[in-house]
């Protein structure tokens, strides 16, 4: 699943993989991406995890909320760069695109 993040200081996405395996602890990670429209190139600036151990329901919105939780609080490049303005814009705009995509399947 990607989403992308439109901010004045520039365009981000936003990608979760997860990892199912069952009776094993299953994981989530989110990873945020520095992205050039004109290049086209994406450079990871961000990355977010969350575990869920197996005796434990297994819910991907949950489990998306807590990795970007902890991704916007590990910058890997530039610490602090993500101020309280652009947290705010960021879960805004993430809310609002899992909104559409859950339109979208009905």
């Amino acid at each position: 699943m990607l989403f992308k993040f439109d901010h004045e200081n520039g365009e981000f996405v936003l990608s979760f993989m997860y990892d199912e395996s069952p009776n094993m602890e299953r994981v989530t990670e989110a990873k945020l991406y520095s992205y050039n429209r004109e290049t086209k190139e994406k450079i990871q600036i961000a990355r977010g995890y969350s575990y869920c151990q197996p005796e434990d329901q297994f819910i991907k919105s949950k489990g998306r909320k807590i990795a970007v939780e902890r991704l916007l609080n590990n910058l890997l490049f530039e610490p602090n760069s993500f101020n309280k303005a652009f947290r705010t814009e960021f879960w805004k705009q993430y809310f609002d695109q899992v909104a559409d995509n859950k339109k979208l399947k009905r």
